[in-house]
């Protein structure tokens, strides 16, 4: 099946396409490097007694950036899908076939 050639309306969705997976890698980023530091990085410097108690009070404020990444992180990736699937469905209008 040969693919049809992408015109303006294609490209004007690629180009709406990329924003919302660079958020996607972005947010996927924040997400990993927050629960790493609240899960693994701060208990595992406090246990050693590498860092001081105090420290621990990070967590308080990595567990809603952790949360809030993870739902942006969602949002992110289910709309680059859809937006994705659309465009497949334009270049190649008999895919499942």
């Amino acid at each position: 099946m040969d693919p049809t050639p992408a015109g303006a309306a294609e490209w004007k969705l690629i180009a709406l396409l990329l924003p919302h997976l660079v958020v996607f890698l972005g947010m996927m980023v924040n997400t990993v490097a927050s629960a790493m530091l609240a899960y693994a990085v701060i208990p595992s410097l406090i246990t050693t007694g590498d860092a001081s108690p105090s420290i621990r009070s990070f967590r308080v404020i990595l567990y809603p950036v952790f949360l809030v990444s993870a739902i942006l992180t969602g949002l992110a990736f289910g709309r680059a899908v859809y937006m994705a699937a659309a465009l497949m469905q334009q270049i190649y209008p008999r895919f499942a076939i």
